[in-house]
């Protein structure tokens, strides 16, 4: 049975945790980072004066598994499918709109 000395609290999930541990189990937040690395960005508005935008969100880093990422990417490959299938009849469509309309003008050019 572990002690209260054996055993910490992770500041980013407040999960219990080995004393001992470089990463949480939990978050897999690295425990040995600066305090400077943990705060909240500080931004600049347009008069100059810093503001907390807690609204704000940054993305830094995705822990995914490789599985799960290639899954996404299949679906939003499949999720394109309807967009190209739209672009090609578009493209059908003015090809032929733009070639009805040159033709004669190509036939009055050549002289036919």
């Amino acid at each position: 049975m572990e002690t209260t000395e054996d055993v910490q609290t992770c500041p980013f999930c407040a999960e219990t945790i080995k004393a001992a541990a470089v990463v949480c189990r939990y978050c897999g937040r690295n425990l040995l980072e600066k305090e400077e690395d943990r705060r909240v960005p500080v931004a600049e508005n347009a008069g100059g004066a810093k503001d907390n935008l807690p609204n704000q969100v940054t993305v830094t880093d995705i822990h995914m598994p490789f599985l799960s990422m290639v899954i996404i990417m299949v679906k939003w490959t499949v999720a394109a499918i309807p967009t190209l299938i739209i672009l090609a009849i578009l493209t059908v469509l003015a090809f032929t709109l733009l070639s009805a309309s040159l033709i004669p003008i190509l036939r009055l050019l050549m002289g036919v």
